[in-house]
């Protein structure tokens, strides 16, 4: 009697999978496979797209780390139960421009290397809440953003641990979520044939943390200096000017006091609600501070009052009474220097 060798029958988890991976979808659709389910998801809404777009505008123009944002790249990511490995795709991806991670990867291929991902919710909103937050804590990826359009509300999730995130905030629509930089141990660092050049682009040595400055830092923006203010005008050129500034640590806020007719205040004005870059630098000779954030223009008689008498106290004199005045005040995102 002789033997036969037979190919070993497929499991019914890895013929999931595999009609998972020969799925054709309509063009716009997305398919994922999360929990040994398979996910088809319409084109986004404009609502979906546009809360993205603000989250890539603001990472990319203010991470200390220069960062890379993919919206399509699908992930591969461990499951639990015996099921196939998830197969997601994030609304975005994001990771160290240096590690140049989508370049010549595969359509799917794994998280080494993402520093967060970004979910908006949509029809199923228990995808992103459950099932995904915890296929991205079990990845090892230090940030999931979950933009919640039913609860009006941002979570930050970081501290990834085997099976959940360790630390969360919550804040409603309308307020700000500091995003701590991951740390570099999370980053591979690339080959030489994976991306040439100097390695991943770590917070410059004259930054400085914001919850920490030195107390000769804070009097370094107290003493009677007179620093710039950078804008930026319609056409994107800068525009800088003179001004007197005072700082508050405690609410990481900037004020500085002008006509309402400035053409710093028209720049700022013209950005929209979600305010506009901006920075306040100031020298003394081999000393120098800069402060960088979000600038809007505060017109309400208080603020304006508030922003006086901190003018008077760092300039030693009161300004003559102006009804034109206003108040530009500056949420700071990043304090550099050496003072």
């Amino acid at each position: 009697m002789t033997a036969m060798a037979h190919e070993p029958m497929p499991t019914q988890d890895n013929t999931l999978l595999d009609g998972f991976l020969a799925l054709e979808t309509p063009t716009g659709f997305r398919a994922e496979l999360i929990e040994g389910e398979i996910v088809v998801t319409p084109p986004p809404d404009g609502d979906h797209e546009d809360y993205l777009s603000t989250v890539n505008r603001q990472v990319l123009r203010e991470s200390v780390t220069d960062m890379e944002w993919s919206g399509h790249k699908g992930l591969v990511l461990s499951s639990t139960g015996g099921l196939p490995t998830d197969h997601v795709v994030p609304d975005a991806t994001i990771a160290p421009r240096t590690l140049r991670l989508f370049r010549g990867a595969p359509p799917w291929m794994p998280s080494d290397g993402v520093a967060m991902v970004v979910e908006v919710t949509s029809s199923r909103p228990r995808k992103d809440r459950v099932a995904k937050h915890h296929d991205y804590a079990r990845a090892g990826i230090p940030l999931y953003l979950l933009i919640d359009r039913e609860k009006s509300a941002l979570t930050l999730f970081s501290d990834p641990t085997a099976e959940d995130y360790v630390a969360n905030i919550t804040v409603p629509f309308g307020k700000s979520v500091p995003l701590p930089a991951p740390s570099p141990s999370t980053w591979r660092r690339p080959t030489s044939s994976e991306a040439p050049g100097p390695g991943p682009n770590y917070p410059c040595p004259m930054a400085h943390d914001l919850s920490a400055l030195s107390s000769e830092y804070l009097a370094f923006w107290g003493e009677y200096l007179m620093p710039t203010l950078t804008t930026l005008r319609r056409n994107g050129t800068p525009h800088v000017v003179p001004v007197g500034v005072t700082y508050d640590a405690e609410q990481r806020i900037a004020r500085i006091i002008t006509r309402k007719d400035s053409t710093k205040v028209k720049n700022i004005t013209a950005a929209g609600p979600d305010g506009m870059p901006v920075a306040v630098c100031q020298v003394d000779r081999g000393r120098w501070a800069t402060l960088e954030g979000i600038a809007r223009v505060r017109t309400d008689a208080e603020s304006v009052a508030d922003a006086v008498n901190r003018y008077a106290g760092r300039y030693h004199r009161m300004p003559s009474p102006n009804p034109d005045r206003v108040m530009i005040e500056i949420a700071v995102t990043k304090a550099l220097g050496r003072a």
